[in-house]
C-alpha cells in the first residue's frame, strides 16, 4: 500500500486528505480523509470517499467502500503509521 497526494487540512476533526494505492491489486482510491477522534487521545481513522445525497431536506452520506470492523481497525492503524511522520501526528 502506498499513500500519495497528501494535503494537510486540520479543520475540526479533519486532519488531511490523500490517495491510497493498493499496488499489488492495481486499485487506487482517491480523496480519502484522515480524521481525529474528539474522545480518544491519539485516535485516528480513515474515511473513504462517500456519496452525498439529500433526504427529507437533510444532507446524508453513503459509504462507497466498506470493510469488516477488525479489518478496518487494522487498516486505519497501518495508514496512520504511514502518515505519522509526514503529518507529525501524536
Amino acid at each position: 500500500m502506498k499513500i500519495s497526494g497528501v494535503r494537510k487540512i486540520e479543520k475540526g476533526v479533519v486532519i488531511a486528505s490523500f490517495n491510497i494505492d493498493f499496488e499489488s491489486i492495481g486499485i487506487k482510491v482517491h480523496e480519502c480523509v484522515l480524521l481525529k477522534s474528539k474522545k480518544e487521545e491519539g485516535g485516528y481513522w480513515v474515511s473513504f470517499p462517500q456519496r452525498k445525497f439529500e433526504l427529507n431536506g437533510e444532507m446524508k452520506y453513503a459509504p462507497l467502500v466498506s470493510m469488516e470492523k477488525e479489518v478496518k481497525d487494522n487498516f486505519d492503524n497501518e495508514v496512520v503509521m504511514i502518515l505519522k511522520d509526514e503529518l507529525k501526528l501524536l
